[in-house]
């Protein structure tokens, strides 16, 4: 489930994770709290990762967890990066 995100201009962003066709059980869907967003030349800066819907669940009815990535300091000008990883444990029913 590899994905880019483009930040605005303070840092912030978001994504989804979604299952379209989903008929039974569901999907755990774990997120770290925060990662770190980092340049060459300058501290890191750590990026915050929360719910914004979907309870970290999918099931039938509840198709999508969306999360919101922000910044307490912003990133200043240049090229940042970061990278985190989704887990997905699927409980069948």
């Amino acid at each position: 489930m590899p994905q880019v995100l483009t930040g605005d201009s303070k840092g912030n962003s978001s994504f989804r994770v979604k299952c379209d066709d989903f008929k039974a059980g569901s999907i755990k869907v774990t997120v770290p709290d925060s990662f770190p967003y980092k340049q060459a030349g300058k501290a890191d800066v750590t990026a915050a990762i929360t719910v914004k819907s979907g309870n970290n669940i999918i099931t039938p009815t509840n198709k999508v967890c969306v999360y919101n990535i922000t910044t307490t300091n912003g990133l200043s000008a240049g090229c940042w990066q970061g990278s985190f990883n989704i887990g997905l444990t699927l409980t069948k029913e």
